[in-house]
């Protein structure tokens, strides 16, 4: 039970984490000229997994970069190793959230309605263990 309870605490707080990191400035997210997330941007920006990758992975020219899924490599040979090991499904919600532009307030910063809405219902998911492996 305890090793379950970890796993939600270290997915709360990336969690955690992204979303005071994109409402400080959602200029922050990676996005392509047509409004696609990637990993990583012209400038240097990264999207919510792009951040955790290891550096030699933060770059415009990896393979993965844009137009993939997390869905379409294994994460964790990218991340930094604090992040490993958490479940496959995690990764994609956690990715959805930053990917769709109506989570976030593009004008005045911050997390849009919409976006707090799945935020919350995020984190009540892991809290009931619906992430564990």
């Amino acid at each position: 039970m305890e090793v379950k309870q970890e796993l939600r605490q270290r997915m709360l707080g990336i969690l955690k984490e992204t979303k005071e990191y994109y409402e400080e400035d959602t200029e922050r997210r990676a996005v392509d000229k047509n409004g696609e997330c990637i990993y990583t941007d012209k400038h240097g920006n990264h999207c919510a997994i792009g951040r955790l990758l290891r550096p030699e992975f933060q770059d415009i020219d990896w393979e993965y970069n844009a137009d993939t899924g997390v869905s379409q490599f294994d994460v964790d040979d990218y991340l930094e190793e604090d992040y490993q090991n958490l479940p496959y499904p995690f990764w994609c919600k956690l990715q959805d959230l930053h990917d769709l532009p109506s989570n976030w307030e593009v004008y005045s910063n911050g997390m849009s309605k919409i976006g707090a809405g799945r935020y919350n219902r995020f984190v009540q998911r892991i809290e009931a263990g619906e992430y564990d492996e």
